[in-house]
């Protein structure tokens, strides 16, 4: 059996920080062994992408978003409440990637399945340079 080689994963959470994602750990209260695979989240109020990346590149990436909302009176139990039926959608991709640059470019090219799921540019200046203003 071939021991493919593991990801980086503390190289790719620093890589999808720099897009705009929030990083947790995978703990062994997720199944996991402490620090096997990282799930990062970009959550843009209605819309969330996440992506969770084990150590032997398995990717699941997730995307989600609100379609619709649409508020009503209900009356359950004599008593009126407000209700609101809400409908979501949701892409899930599953596959495996071999290398930190690979999975980077995933997460990169996510603004060709939903366009709002492209991740947020990051200014990269030199060290001791200023970002331009806004």
């Amino acid at each position: 059996m071939m021991n493919s080689p593991l990801i980086d994963l503390a190289a790719l959470a620093d890589s999808l920080r720099g897009m705009g994602y929030d990083i947790e750990s995978d703990t062994p209260e997720r199944g996991r062994p402490a620090g096997s695979a990282i799930t990062a989240r970009r959550d843009l109020g209605e819309r969330v992408a996440l992506v969770v990346v084990d150590h032997s590149g398995r990717m699941r990436v997730s995307l989600t978003w609100l379609v619709g909302e649409w508020p009503a009176q209900a009356v359950v139990g004599g008593i009126e409440f407000r209700s609101v039926d809400r409908v979501s959608r949701e892409v899930t991709l599953t596959g495996q990637v071999a290398t930190l640059d690979g999975a980077v470019a995933v997460v990169a090219g996510l603004g060709g399945i939903e366009p709002w799921a492209a991740p947020q540019e990051v200014a990269r200046t030199a060290p001791g340079e200023s970002p331009p203003p806004p």
